[in-house]
């Protein structure tokens, strides 16, 4: 714009070649002068300028304002935390040194009584075996010889009883005829016989008494390799799992509220696994029963997160990067809130599932509630008018539109009362100062 410029009355007179006025005249005022036509000109610029202002900051204020597109969803209020898991187990070890075989698969569930496994002392079992073979087999050979022996004794038995009825027969004749040489010939005839008799029945009883003496001893040695080999079978009804990790006595239910956080991050498991055919030592454990009616999870989490818990408040535990399906539960304790910011949190799961039985720590999120809605950031909810609302975005204006909050997680919101699809303002303070909006 080109610059105006400004006449004094010395120029007016060179370029009209007029001379001035008296200088009585030049006091009066004159009807030319140059000063409301500055201040007009002032005024206007002013005006401009403020016009240009408020034009310009709504163009600044909405360039900054940001916007999301609602959509349905669900957000979960949760917290994090180190989770062990605790388990009402029983640890079953070996009587004996030997090779353990199994008669139940792992994570299988038993009955009280259920033979679970079987520990073989294998040095004393060979030995024992092999001395039941050779029993066996003498008492096989002796019984052979002796139904042989009995089959000739009771021949030699029948025999005899018909030679006895004859020379009684011939006693008699020889006694009625008073042949006295004749009938004491009979009489010693007749008495070897019967003396033959008794050593048949004799031999007889010693073949049975032999008989018993082989079987009593091999009865004695089977009973021994019975004994060498140890059935173990269940105490109580559980799931059945054959490794460890060391922390079965350790961590116990009923010994969980006088850990601390500290002494619970220090545990360290050292793990065992009981292979079918391997070999165990004396008192090694062999096998546990865990308890599929009652397990815990204990979870070390800041002290702001424990102090918002009530015991038997409904939760769910999610297991982090594990395959575990969620479990539900509720807490069954909140531990002090110690002065390093961590606390013990003991929940009380409702289900069993598999991993239970094996896994002991692991990462986990508890869950207190979920809600599902529209999903927007929190800052995207202001309160107007005593309502709470959002600013949606209708042909380039922002306009309130009250919702209803139907939970919050953290930063982001569940909220109804606007429709999916709808382009809401994520940062509505801008609104206000720039006084957009209606």
């Amino acid at each position: 714009m080109a610059r105006g410029r400004f006449y004094t009355t010395r120029d007016r007179q060179r370029r009209t070649g007029r001379k001035g006025p008296s200088r009585a005249a030049s006091g009066r005022k004159g009807s030319g002068s140059p000063w409301p036509r500055r201040l007009v000109a002032v005024l206007m610029v002013l005006a401009v300028l403020w016009l240009s202002y408020g034009w310009l900051k709504g163009m600044v204020v909405s360039a900054m304002i940001d916007t999301t597109i609602a959509a349905q969803g669900t957000i979960e209020d949760s917290f994090t935390g180190d989770a062990f898991i605790v388990r009402r187990e029983e640890v079953v070890v070996s009587p004996v040194s030997g090779q353990v075989s199994f008669n139940v698969q792992p994570g299988e569930r038993v009955p009280v009584g259920a033979l679970i496994a079987t520990v073989v002392n294998t040095a004393k079992h060979e030995e024992t075996q092999t001395l039941l073979a050779e029993l066996d087999s003498e008492l096989g050979l002796f019984l052979e010889g002796k139904a042989a022996t009995l089959a000739s004794g009771q021949e030699r038995a029948g025999a005899i009883d018909q030679g006895l009825a004859e020379l009684a027969f011939d006693l008699s004749r020889a006694a009625s005829a008073r042949d006295f040489d004749r009938a004491e010939a009979l009489v010693a005839e007749m008495g070897q016989l019967r003396q033959e008799y008794q050593d048949i029945t004799a031999q007889f009883q010693e073949l049975q008494l032999e008989e018993d003496r082989l079987r009593s001893q091999r009865d004695q040695v089977a009973q021994e390799l019975q004994q060498s080999a140890h059935e173990l079978r269940a105490g109580k009804a559980g799931v059945v799992s054959f490794q460890f990790d060391g922390l079965e006595t350790k961590l116990r239910p009923d010994a969980l509220e006088t850990w601390d956080t500290r002494g619970l991050s220090a545990l360290k498991a050292e793990t065992l696994l009981v292979e079918d055919g391997g070999i165990v030592e004396a008192g090694q454990p062999v096998y546990r029963i865990v308890s599929d009616t009652e397990v815990y999870v204990a979870v070390v989490t800041d002290n702001d997160s424990a102090r918002l818990l009530l015991p038997e408040r409904k939760v769910t535990v999610k297991f982090v990067d594990t395959d575990l399906p969620s479990v539900r539960g509720q807490v069954y304790y909140v531990g002090e809130q110690e002065k390093n910011g961590f606390s013990v949190v003991l929940l009380l799961c409702d289900d069993y599932i598999s991993g239970f039985t094996s896994l002991r720590r692991g990462h986990a999120d508890i869950v207190k509630a979920r809600y599902e809605g529209i999903i927007l950031p929190a800052s995207s909810v202001v309160q107007s008018g005593g309502q709470l609302g959002v600013y949606i975005v209708q042909r380039d204006d922002p306009v309130f539109v009250p919702v209803s909050v139907l939970g919050r997680a953290a930063d982001t919101v569940a909220v109804s009362g606007i429709k999916v699809g709808d382009e809401v303002v994520t940062n509505p303070s801008l609104i206000k100062v720039s006084g957009q909006g209606r």
